[in-house]
């Protein structure tokens, strides 16, 4: 990776919820999901048992400082690859965006 590829990653920034039983009872299936995903932070929600992720990926979409960073849906595709869906904040619904590589 080059330089201008390293700067536009940081530009690439978004968040993963995943549930706590996952993690627990699939944790391959988690390290796979987050294999492309440079992680900066971990909240963990003990009530909704729910581990937010926040991090830098090249399958995220742009984001401008100062900007919210979007919430990520992510899922196996029929082909065994993992794909990022933007969440739409304002309905919760799955944006159009999808990256994978």
């Amino acid at each position: 990776m080059d330089k201008s590829e390293q700067n536009e990653l940081f530009d690439r920034v978004g968040k993963i919820c995943v549930a706590q039983e996952l993690i627990r009872d699939y944790p391959d299936t988690v390290r796979l999901m987050l294999s492309d995903v440079l992680i900066i932070d971990a909240i963990t929600n003990f009530r909704e048992g729910v581990v937010t992720y926040i991090g830098y990926s090249k399958h995220f979409d742009m984001v401008e400082e100062g900007h919210e960073t979007p919430l990520y849906y992510a899922y196996g595709n029929l082909e065994g690859l993992i794909e990022f869906k933007r969440i739409n904040k304002e309905n919760g619904s799955l944006g159009v965006s999808t990256k994978n590589e």
